[in-house]
């Protein structure tokens, strides 16, 4: 070390940190872009499927049961109706195809199967309901 000059040491003094410096910036760098992938999995894997079933229980609820009360109620004619339940059977269909396509615990799959066979019995009540709207639109037109 004594045979080191003064200039040498004092550029030591400079690289070393400068060195854990950057070593210390390029693993937070990785660190942050796992956290980045990870969050993005969450928000695709929960979020999104959320997203998706809230859109298919409010089809359910609002444009599927309130075309028919307001069909029943003369509020709208029953072509309306039908427009507009055919719209919620669409968005139900591709939201329920869209949710199943993710990645689902056991748990999570156990109640979608569950889930499945109430909207089975759902989309039987539907497909009376615009049977009935189809009559009412028959005799409406007479």
């Amino acid at each position: 070390m004594r045979n080191i000059t003064v200039t040498s040491r004092l550029g030591m003094l400079v690289i070393i940190p400068l060195a854990a410096l950057l070593l210390i910036v390029g693993l937070s760098i990785k660190v942050f872009g796992e956290i980045d992938a990870g969050i993005g999995r969450i928000y695709d894997d929960r979020v999104v499927p959320l997203t998706q079933l809230k859109t298919i229980a409010d089809d359910y609820a609002v444009l599927v049961i309130d075309a028919v009360n307001k069909a029943d109620h003369s509020i709208i004619s029953p072509v309306i109706a039908l427009k507009q339940i055919d719209l919620a059977n669409q968005r139900i269909v591709k939201n329920w195809r869209s949710y199943m396509a993710t990645q689902l615990t056991e748990e999570e799959q156990v109640l979608a199967n569950q889930a499945g066979k109430l909207f089975d019995e759902a989309n039987q009540a539907v497909t009376q309901v615009v049977l009935t709207l189809k009559i009412m639109g028959e005799v409406n037109k007479g």
